[in-house]
């Protein structure tokens, strides 16, 4: 009897051991988003898993497959209309914002789902993702013409709120999944915190995209907005995404363009536009990278990804996009 008894307790140990094992091991394989861009606009190279290197923990990284995505992204805009970005004394930079929103739903490919929403005190959602264009273009005119009315005065900026309710609008984020955020990078009225924000984007494995504005000439700074924009910056990085910036003193991963102008007289896309395309480029072309860690993530942590096997002038010339910081398991 003590012998069944104890083969029994055998069998229930090794079958809680099991799903333990399977557990740490699905913790230690992650799908992640890449991105390739080029400084000078140049064609890609295709890449494979052996053109990826990566260490974690002091300890080299398995990449065990890598397959470039051109499936149509879902991509949710989302405008800051606080009295920043939309004031009295900033109508210009708000005719701006729109403009680029405008940009972004005319670049992307067509089969795309573009959501869209606009924030300052509170978030407004004002179309699910969706491929019609038509819904989107007519939201957008209504944003510029006022038509559309905007959170009633004084208008804070609730920036990370408005992010964290931007993924709300997601139906279950997937892979490649985007918020690309027309801001200043300010924030004075959020509940929640940038550090709780990047958390959550890097637990759902969405992206942040951003289009970071400077203040225009003269403009008084608002209170509460002084820590600036580096909060946002960090977020970006750590979920994988590129900042185009106009903010003197920050510097993205492309150089700062000299004015707002997206196409010149004559019809042609000016130094702003094609940054901006290889930033929709990283956006919808990018690499699902399956990698296998030595060891469980168990609070969100740095690691380094590498491309190998690549001629120096040809790997000089590539700037490579990945989520600098890993999520743990949830």
């Amino acid at each position: 009897m003590a012998r069944k008894l104890l083969t029994f307790a055998l069998i229930l140990g090794c079958a809680c051991v099991a799903p333990a094992r399977a557990q740490k091991d699905t913790c230690q394989q992650k799908s992640i988003a890449v991105s390739l861009g080029s400084a000078d606009n140049t064609p890609l190279p295709s890449l494979s898993s052996a053109n990826f290197e990566g260490t974690y923990e002091k300890k080299p990284v398995r990449v065990t497959s890598a397959a470039i995505i051109q499936e149509a992204p879902r991509v949710v805009v989302l405008l800051d209309a606080s009295d920043s970005m939309s004031g009295p004394s900033s109508k210009s930079l708000w005719n701006f914002s729109v403009a680029a929103g405008e940009d972004v739903v005319a670049q992307l490919p067509p089969k795309s789902e573009i959501g869209l929403a606009f924030f300052s005190t509170k978030s407004v959602r004002v179309a699910n993702p969706t491929s019609e264009r038509q819904i989107l273009a007519h939201e957008l005119e209504a944003l510029r013409t006022g038509s559309k009315t905007l959170v009633p005065k004084p208008r804070k900026t609730a920036l990370w709120d408005a992010i964290l309710d931007s993924l709300n609008m997601f139906d279950g984020p997937r892979l490649g999944d985007t918020i690309y955020v027309i801001t200043d990078g300010g924030d004075n009225a959020s509940k929640t915190t940038w550090k709780d924000v990047a958390r959550t984007l890097g637990e759902s494995g969405v992206r942040l995209f951003a289009l970071l504005v400077r203040y225009d000439a003269g403009r008084v700074q608002v209170a509460g907005e002084t820590a600036g924009p580096q909060p946002l910056l960090e977020i970006v990085g750590d979920t994988g995404g590129i900042v185009i910036s106009f903010y003197t003193g920050i510097s993205g991963v492309f150089p700062s363009p000299k004015d707002t102008v997206l196409f010149d007289d004559s019809g042609k896309t000016t130094p702003l536009g094609i940054l901006l395309g290889s930033q929709y480029r990283q956006i919808f072309s990018f690499y699902r990278l399956d990698i296998e860690l030595p060891a469980t993530v168990d609070k969100p942590r740095q690691w380094k990804l590498d491309l190998v096997g690549l001629g120096k002038s040809q790997r000089h010339n590539l700037v490579l996009t990945y989520p600098l910081n890993l999520a743990p398991c949830l």
